[in-house]
């Protein structure tokens, strides 16, 4: 596999500037009284049919590869907007946020957290040591690290159970999602690896 150059991260970079920049000129802050939604997995496809890493062919792997890049590139560019536009991100399972920057008491936690992930996102050996036996582990393990208050509760939450749901309520809810955010049948690439890394935090919880 292809080590991840300055080139790789520089094409994508633009192409997720290129993404998001046609979302804004689309959406009028001033008229609306809500934050822009931008799907993670929008922007994935646009980065996939631009080719600017030679994907791995295991599917899990390259879901990490894209993942890992648009995460990369936005926060690369997260003071580009805030600069440029005073507009704030905030991200999700889902994808990323942008709203007008404000200084509410909730921006400074979300800021620490942010710290955190953008160490992972940012240290290319994160990208070039993950492997198809090691991306489910990777991020399991990262989950423990980003939500060690809540870990349980924060897995449950991304596969829809409340914190009473037993082994057996997990293993059916987990198969029932996998067959419904599977990219291959049109789900949503993030939305499948947030599942997967949840399912293996509460399996290694569970040990």
């Amino acid at each position: 596999m292809p080590k991840l150059t300055s080139d790789h991260l520089q094409r994508a970079k633009q192409s997720v500037r290129q993404f998001i920049d046609q979302q804004l000129k689309e959406y009028d802050f001033k008229l609306c009284d809500k934050p822009l939604e931008v799907s993670e997995h929008r922007i994935i496809v646009d980065l996939k049919r631009k080719e600017v890493y030679p994907w791995a062919s295991e599917m899990l792997l390259a879901l990490y590869q894209q993942h890992f890049l648009v995460l990369n590139s936005l926060y690369k560019l997260r003071s580009h907007y805030l600069q440029r536009y005073q507009l704030q991100m905030a991200f999700s399972p889902k994808g990323v946020s942008f709203s007008m920057a404000s200084d509410s008491p909730g921006v400074q936690i979300e800021d620490n957290k942010n710290a955190v992930l953008e160490a992972f996102y940012c240290d290319n050996s994160n990208f070039d040591q993950a492997s198809t036996h090691t991306v489910v582990e990777l991020l399991a393990s990262f989950w423990k690290m980003y939500n060690a208050q809540d870990q349980r509760g924060g897995a449950l939450q991304v596969l829809g159970l409340d914190e009473n749901a037993d082994w057996q309520s997990i293993s059916k809810r987990y198969r029932q999602l996998v067959q419904q955010c599977h990219p291959d049948r049109g789900g949503d690439t993030a939305r499948f690896i947030s599942i997967q890394a949840a399912y293996e935090q509460l399996k290694i919880l569970r040990s």
